[in-house]
């Protein structure tokens, strides 16, 4: 019985102090892909075959704006803001389940033996559910807001 009441007293700890850690998480990442530009856009504008999401979605689906990603327990959303073909883009992510939005820029440019490419990216999660104090502890415990980018240019280099 005691470790049941240590083991409940510490999941409570957790989802009281995660209330309490900071909103916003911001990170990035950048990567050289050796091939040209257009074709580097072309990858980073394909939804499908490169979601933001990586290896967590399972499917996608368009619409006018950008695209959905399910990752099966919920939808992320993206859309399109600012867009400067090839050179940048600004996507903007929204989550159906958790409050957490994201706004992920990625700009491309031109350079000897191909496309350098840097990604910014910057999430927030508000309070709202009983989710978020545990994205809080994710967040901040796995770095996401770059190894999320990191593995996303990853894909990348695969046309």
């Amino acid at each position: 019985m005691p470790y049941i009441l240590g083991f409940v007293a510490a999941l409570a700890a957790l989802f009281v102090c995660g209330r309490f850690l900071r909103e916003t998480y911001s990170g990035g990442a950048q990567a050289l892909i050796a091939a040209p530009i257009d074709d580097v856009w072309a990858r980073v504008s394909d939804g499908e075959k490169h979601p933001i999401g990586g290896r967590m979605v399972r499917a996608v689906t368009r619409n006018d704006d950008g695209w959905i990603e399910d990752l099966g327990s919920s939808q992320v959303t993206v859309r399109l803001g600012e867009v400067d073909a090839p050179n940048r883009v600004v996507r903007n992510l929204t989550d159906s389940v958790v409050p957490m939005t994201a706004r992920n820029v990625v700009t491309l440019k031109a350079v000897d033996g191909g496309t350098q490419v840097d990604v910014t990216h910057e999430v927030t999660i508000r309070l709202g559910t009983w989710h978020s104090p545990i994205f809080r502890w994710v967040m901040l415990l796995t770095n996401a807001a770059s190894s999320a980018p990191r593995d996303w240019l990853k894909g990348l280099n695969k046309p």
